[in-house]
């Protein structure tokens, strides 16, 4: 049973990233404590001399989680330059303990840069740049599409499906996108496509796109005021819960995606789909009673209150992996918070519709699925250019 008011007391330790230093020596870190009374579903606030520090809370049956967010210069008494945002996940007992990790970048963000970037391709008027950025301690890759133009455009970070890089096939939608009118960038995430750090589905990956925003703000290709997040399938999952931890992304696509991971895990144990690899033992466990903060932490209709830019559902009824109730629920929850969204259905596309089928030639496509196909990218494109381009 979860307790009507929770008394939390909390220690954020913030972890300071500077050149010579070993990673997790004690000279690196810096603590305060803070203890703050809180009911569950609500948004609990500390003020002291520095600022708010902001804690916000969701519950399920299983756990209570949430995310603290330290926003502007709510930091300066511990470290004046930028960071980013910790997620935590907290246990059901009347009295919490919780260590924050933050990870805090060297320079401000005005300067942020990739650490490396290489044109490895051009197709179609479009310059595909390998790049190299750091995320959480982690040098991570990406992709990075620029279409010609002689001024700033909008900005889309496109967050690929699966757990094994970015795919032909993303990369051709990315393409798609850019040709748009559009720079966009597709972080390989971490432990892929030869990322440091090791795959955790929709958790370290979230910084991973979080984390790419101040780098892509400073190009000089990219308008820093005109920038979206679209994803699929686990992509989408991760775009949901970046979008949900920053105000800096004017518009969400989420094609696809799992979010509500209870109902899900529920549907997967019904029909006999339950994974058993390593990954999803790892993270997932023998379920929410086994790994309820894994849970909590992933569950995106739980945390749609930090949104603040309209958001387009993208859903195939034939999807057998995720299925149609997936986006049904999230679009409840983001009406239920007042959030601006749509959903739309394709009654004959499957899963991973969007950017499989337009490059896929496949007899198992039929023709009422590509046209499905090619009406959602329509859609998709009008969505965008209405939030990023005022059309």
């Amino acid at each position: 049973m979860i307790p009507e008011v929770l008394t939390v007391q909390f220690i954020m330790r913030v972890c300071i990233r500077s050149e010579g230093k070993a990673e997790g020596r004690d000279e690196d870190l810096q603590e305060e404590k803070y203890e703050m009374a809180i009911k569950p579903g609500a948004l609990g606030y500390r003020q002291d001399s520095a600022g708010y520090r902001e804690l916000q809370i969701s519950c399920s049956p299983m756990s209570v989680s949430g995310t603290l967010a330290v926003r502007g210069d709510c930091m300066k008494k511990l470290i004046r330059p930028a960071f980013s945002e910790a997620a935590i996940m907290l246990s059901i007992t009347s009295m919490i303990i919780l260590y924050i990790t933050c990870s805090v970048e060297a320079d401000e963000k005005k300067n942020a840069s990739f650490l490396s970037r290489k044109i490895v391709a051009c197709k179609d008027g479009v310059t595909v740049e390998s790049c190299l950025y750091m995320s959480s301690r982690l040098k991570v890759k990406g992709l990075l599409f620029t279409p010609e133009s002689e001024k700033q455009l909008p900005c889309i970070i496109f967050c690929h499906d699966g757990i094994t890089g970015i795919s032909r096939e993303h990369r051709m939608s990315c393409i798609r996108l850019a040709k748009a009118g559009y720079v966009v960038f597709s972080p390989s995430y971490r432990g892929e496509d030869g990322s440091e750090g090791t795959v955790e589905i929709a958790k370290g990956e979230v910084y991973d796109v979080l984390n790419a925003l101040p780098i892509l703000k400073c190009l000089e290709t990219v308008d820093g005021d005109r920038i979206a997040v679209a994803g699929a399938s686990h992509g989408a999952l991760i775009a949901v819960l970046a979008a949900s931890r920053s105000s800096e992304l004017k518009a969400v696509v989420a094609a696809y995606g799992v979010m509500d991971i209870y109902q899900w895990w529920d549907y997967l144990r019904k029909s006999n789909k339950l994974g058993n690899d390593r990954i999803t033992r790892l993270t997932y466990g023998n379920g929410p009673g086994d790994q309820p903060e894994s849970f909590a932490i992933r569950n995106a209709v739980t945390q749609v209150k930090g949104l603040s830019c309209p958001v387009l559902i993208l859903q195939g009824e034939k999807d057998s992996i995720v299925p149609p109730l997936q986006g049904k629920v999230l679009e409840e929850a983001l009406r239920a918070q007042h959030k601006k969204c749509e959903l739309r259905l394709y009654p004959n596309c499957a899963h991973g519709f969007l950017v499989y089928v337009p490059w896929l030639d496949d007899p198992a496509i039929d023709v009422k699925e590509r046209k499905e196909t090619e009406e959602a990218w329509r859609h998709m494109l009008w969505f965008l250019d209405e939030v990023l381009k005022g059309r």
